[in-house]
């Protein structure tokens, strides 16, 4: 099996892990639950102790009450507009709780989820294709959505309780695929590959001093491997330095942001056919993060999370190693500590939704 050289130096059991990282006192895994969803992409804790779990197929959104984090229970479902949802919804407590979904063939929503029993859809807007991309930000009382539209690049709508009004676009001049995204203070990061350059992946660095109209400050062009696959998740480290740019089938970068016009990328995880660095979680405060993926292709596929402690040009490992479920996303209630793991128990068509907790 193919294994990860640079990472796998120790092992030691997942859940012993988390205990040690989260200090908890109870047992690592305190609940497992079947969701009713093959895969779910996303994972968002709430304001008000619930849990939104967004699945990829239909763009079904399942809320979970967490109160009692051992026994999670559903609230809601709604289905909103314009199905496939590829990747991350994005979430605020701002209007008494909005949740941002973007979907792959096009469409953007914005729900209200202030009565978690009762999700309504506030706003919808058409778009052309997103794959990913998407974060929310209030700056100075406004309020501001950051959109990547796949193959054309950044745009920025205004958002009010039950309206998304686009405000700018850098189509023009952009041309980018499956965009990671990640703002850190008032630099936004885009990290794609431009649909007729398929050969390089550019790391776009926008500076938000003017938040309603992003202007590019860098530009910094990598070279991508064997296997050029789009997928990129950006993640800053918990230390708010450190950009963490999980690159599926083309390896894991580190991207050093401490100065944002001038980004250092390290890669950490080389590009590997049979590996594939999905995601990563970052704990709030610390260097420590969790990265995540699996190993193999189709049915044969495993699971891998590796705990790590980030630096600006490397990763350093704790432990961890293969895992019986795929990760697709993790979240963390800041008022309990606990980790919620969305994943699925085999990447192929047959597989099953599940939701840890831990």
């Amino acid at each position: 099996m193919t294994t990860l050289p640079a990472i796998a130096e120790r092992h030691l059991p997942l859940g012993l892990l988390i205990t040690l990282l989260t200090h908890a006192i109870a047992p690592a895994q305190v609940a497992q639950l079947t969701l009713p969803t093959n895969d779910p992409r996303s994972v968002i804790v709430t304001a008000g102790s619930h849990l939104i779990i967004s699945d990829q197929v239909n763009g079904q959104q399942l809320l979970y009450d967490i109160a009692t984090p051992s026994n999670p229970t559903l609230t809601a479902t709604i289905n909103p507009p314009f199905g496939d949802q590829w990747f991350e919804a994005e979430y605020t407590p701002d209007f008494g709780g909005r949740l941002f979904t973007g979907h792959r063939f096009g469409g953007l929503n914005m729900l209200d989820t202030s009565n978690p029993a009762a999700p309504t859809v506030a706003a919808s807007v058409s778009t052309i294709y997103h794959y990913r991309g998407l974060k929310y930000r209030n700056f100075g009382g406004q309020s501001y959505l950051y959109y990547a539209e796949t193959n054309w690049g950044l745009s920025v709508y205004s958002v009010g309780a039950n309206s998304l009004s686009p405000l700018w676009s850098d189509f023009s001049n952009a041309n980018n695929d499956a965009n990671g995204m990640e703002v850190v203070g008032q630099h936004l990061f885009l990290y794609g590959t431009p649909y007729n350059r398929r050969s390089t992946r550019e790391l776009k660095t926008y500076d938000l001093v003017n938040p309603a109209a992003p202007l590019l400050i860098n530009t910094l062009v990598q070279q991508q491997g064997g296997s050029v696959s789009g997928h990129c998740q950006l993640r800053v480290d918990g230390t708010g330095t450190v950009l963490l740019a999980s690159r599926q089938l083309e390896g894991l970068d580190l991207i050093d942001i401490g100065n944002p016009a001038a980004p250092v990328v390290t890669q950490v995880i080389p590009a590997d056919p049979n590996v594939s660095c999905w995601g990563a979680f970052a704990f709030p405060n610390t260097p420590f993060a969790i990265i995540y993926g699996w190993l193999g292709v189709g049915a044969a596929a495993t699971g891998w999370a590796y705990f790590v402690v980030v630096t600006p040009s490397a990763i350093v490992p704790i432990g961890g190693g293969t895992i019986p479920y795929i990760i697709r996303d993790i979240a963390q209630d800041p008022a309990t500590g606990r980790l919620f793991i969305a994943a699925r128990t085999n990447p192929t068509p047959t597989g099953t939704g599940v939701l840890y907790v831990y």
